[in-house]
């Protein structure tokens, strides 16, 4: 079942990228649509420091998490597209699952 849970999702966000993206990337490449109304489109919100770690690779929900565990004060996005921890979030990652630790890893230096 989770195979095939993986396999709809994939089928979904190609179908995504592929088509709808594309759309809205026109429709604000002439001004169709505000920078605030593409980027709550395509990243799932408006913040500007929320979209730049989607941006790096992050999934929506891993920062949807940070938001809303108030976490994303206590990283730091380098100028070379490095994320750096404080302790405090460390602490946080220690009583985080297995899932959510691995896919930050690949990440956090």
């Amino acid at each position: 079942m989770v195979n095939i849970a993986l396999v709809k999702i994939k089928m979904e966000s190609d179908f995504l990228s592929f088509h709808i993206y594309k759309f809205a990337n026109v429709l604000f490449d002439i001004n169709l649509l505000t920078e605030d109304e593409y980027n709550l489109f395509i990243y799932g919100t408006i913040n500007k420091e929320s979209n730049d770690y989607i941006r790096l690779g992050l999934s929506s929900n891993v920062v949807v998490t940070l938001e809303r565990n108030d976490q994303l004060k206590n990283l730091v996005l380098s100028k070379n597209g490095a994320i750096r921890a404080n302790d405090e979030f460390k602490k946080f990652m220690h009583h985080q699952d297995d899932l959510f630790r691995f896919e930050l890893s690949k990440f956090i230096t």
